[in-house]
């Protein structure tokens, strides 16, 4: 599938009733698949800043459309930045003025690409959505007041086509932040107006220290309400020579999000655990592992001892896993080695078992090894068990 849409002429799109009847009503109702999951399918639509035209935030939406794709929990990913408010980005544009009409023109460009990629089968319509409108400067302004009427056309739209469940994450970068109750860009307001719909919303956004044109605006470099989540502030990118940031220093600082390498990589970077951290908890556990098996009752034991780390409850077993004298049915301790490292130990003495813990891989890949572990010794012993019973008779196997 392209990243970027191509734009044929609107079409009438069909309605649920034209689909299968079953999913139309599982859509309606909002049950079955869930947004944030691996089936889901990700539009990631950029917005530029005052003066700025839509070459100026491709890199960063890419960068954010790239995020998804390398937490591995997502399924297909959709990136389009042609979007344009130039005839409304004046350099003194305002909040109800040139904003507003912007917001109306983005959420309804951002609803028009996505009928016709519904329509044309760019995208699939049995599959949760997530729109992420990435917005740079004031172009995140344009999105916090958008997200409204977004969400009011992506719920006809979910009941049109039978979209099982949508969710809008909006993530701004260096944009000015009012944080004044009751403001139209504070993203308290927007998320008040998405919640009646019943469409998801999250807000997460960037900020670069030393920022000289969000002082110019009269904004703020944080948002101060409960709707956002504040990413990690970018450092400076232009210095004075003598290590002070100058003025026009302060002013260039406002454009490194979106022109250097360095800084799209620092926002997708802490976009990638925030889209893992958003996944439902079923995916950030330990995939098909049954907590009711011997392997899966001593993760749990020893999450359990840990402060409920599964990751590291994970990595201990697997360590443990296939070394002599390992019982599954055995409490599993954690110590520190000498050297600091963290030691995964079972039994005392003679019979203990110790092993070092590794705790490089991630808790999803650690689930999986560990599901293929289960599934190999389950095989071998079925295998052993068979060879040894007599002909005709298949004994019962003990599930790891």
């Amino acid at each position: 599938m392209a990243d970027q849409i191509e734009r044929p002429h609107p079409s009438t799109a069909p309605s649920t009733s034209e689909l299968n009847p079953e999913a139309a009503s599982l859509a309606r109702r909002g049950g079955g698949s869930r947004a944030y999951g691996p089936d889901s399918q990700i539009f990631v639509f950029g917005v530029h800043g005052t003066v700025n035209g839509p070459s100026n935030v491709a890199g960063l939406t890419n960068a954010v459309g790239n995020a998804y794709r390398q937490t591995g929990r997502y399924g297909e990913v959709l990136i389009d930045s042609s979007f344009s408010w130039e005839d409304n980005a004046q350099q003194l544009n305002g909040p109800s003025g040139h904003r507003k009409t912007a917001a109306g023109n983005m959420a309804g460009d951002l609803l028009s690409k996505l009928q016709e990629a519904y329509v044309y089968g760019a995208m699939d319509r049995t599959k949760p959505l997530v729109i992420n409108v990435v917005g740079f400067s004031h172009g995140g302004n344009v999105a916090i007041q958008g997200a409204d009427e977004l969400a009011k056309g992506l719920v006809a739209m979910k009941e049109r086509f039978g979209i099982p469940d949508i969710a809008i994450h909006l993530t701004t970068a260096s944009t000015p932040a009012y944080n004044k109750p009751g403001n139209p860009e504070n993203p308290d307001v927007a998320a008040r107006l998405v919640k009646p719909t019943g469409i998801k919303f999250a807000h997460t956004a960037f900020s670069v220290r030393d920022d000289g044109v969000i002082d110019l605006a009269q904004g703020k470099p944080k948002f101060e309400n409960k709707t956002t989540f504040n990413g990690s502030q970018l450092p400076s990118a232009y210095e004075g020579p003598t290590g002070t940031t100058t003025y026009a220093a302060k002013i260039a600082n406002h454009g490194a999000p979106q022109d250097l390498p360095h800084y799209q990589q620092s926002i997708a970077g802490s976009m990638v655990q925030r889209f893992r951290d958003l996944a439902p908890p079923q995916q950030n556990r330990r995939a098909e592992m049954d907590d009711e098996t011997p392997i899966g009752q001593r993760v749990r034991q020893v999450a359990e001892d840990n402060g409920g780390d599964r990751r590291l409850a994970s990595a201990a077993v697997l360590a443990l896993i296939d070394k002599p004298g390992f019982d599954p049915g055995t409490r599993v301790a954690i110590v520190e080695g000498t050297g600091g490292q963290k030691i995964a130990t079972q039994g005392e003495g003679a019979l203990s078992v110790n092993a070092r813990i590794d705790m490089t891989m991630e808790e999803s890949q650690l689930a999986s090894i560990l599901v293929e572990q289960m599934s190999r010794r389950n095989a071998g012993e079925r295998l052993d068990a068979m060879s040894q019973a007599p002909e005709g008779v298949n004994p019962p196997v003990k599930n790891l």
